[in-house]
């Protein structure tokens, strides 16, 4: 009991940047940074050191309502499609939600419009409109967030171990997806994950996060076939057996 206490920073050390067009993989244990620094970067959990540039500009230095702003630009696709819709709520209603939330004015029938095309962008037809979360699969509600995701006309999208939930099979339908909206919609995303064959499939740099450092960053091909010796330490969790 008269021990001292003993911290650990969540994230420090961590410099990076990420381009437009550009898919930058973050792979890492579980605890060893990840989500907070995803947070960290639209101050979710604002950074207690450091700075954040988002299209040059310093999120510290703006105010609250500029970084709300900042935010529709920086959607999110998180791990578990089941509890990212609410089931009371039309499949319909719940994509244009970050319409209403970020305030951005079209009317009923623009919205459905709009609505209807993130349908199909996403490969779904427009009957889902009207159905709900308990009638789809898991691989069809990841769909539906990452057409909410897409709602907003965002530069950004942040993936969140976004397929780890998934089948296998359907892993690979819905990457294949995030690859083709990348193209069509010219996106970046910043693709965190704790599966190294994943992050290297979608990544055109990959960072390796440890305890909360930042231990390697570098071309995925690279990275992935000339590891450094941290790199083997800590990725044989993820590798297949």
């Amino acid at each position: 009991m008269f021990k001292k206490n003993k911290y650990l920073k969540a994230v420090q050390g961590v410099s990076f940047d990420l381009f437009k067009g550009e898919t930058l993989g973050l792979v890492g244990e579980s605890g060893c940074g990840k989500s907070t620094l995803s947070r960290a970067l639209i101050y979710l959990d604002p950074p207690t050191e450091g700075s954040i540039l988002f299209q040059g500009k310093e999120l510290s230095s703006m105010t609250s309502e500029q970084i709300r702003s900042i935010r529709k630009d920086i959607q999110f696709v998180f791990q578990d499609p089941y509890s990212a819709l609410h089931p009371l709520k039309k499949i319909g209603q719940a994509i244009a939600e970050p319409l209403q939330v970020h305030q951005i004015t079209l009317g009923s029938k623009e919205t459905k419009i709009r609505v209807l095309e993130l349908l199909e962008a996403v490969g779904l037809a427009a009957s889902f409109y009207e159905r709900y979360p308990h009638e789809l699969s898991g691989g069809q509600r990841q769909r539906i967030v990452i057409a909410r995701a897409l709602a907003t006309e965002p530069k950004l999208i942040i993936c969140d171990e976004a397929v780890a939930a998934l089948d296998i099979s359907v892993q690979a339908q819905v990457l294949n997806l995030l690859n083709d909206l990348k193209e069509q919609f010219d996106l970046s995303y910043l693709f965190i994950s704790h599966d190294l064959n994943v992050v290297k499939y979608m990544s055109d740099k990959i960072m390796v996060m440890q305890n909360g450092l930042l231990v390697e960053y570098g071309e995925a091909d690279d990275l992935y076939i000339n590891p450094k010796k941290t790199y083997h330490q800590i990725t044989h969790w993820s590798l297949p057996r």
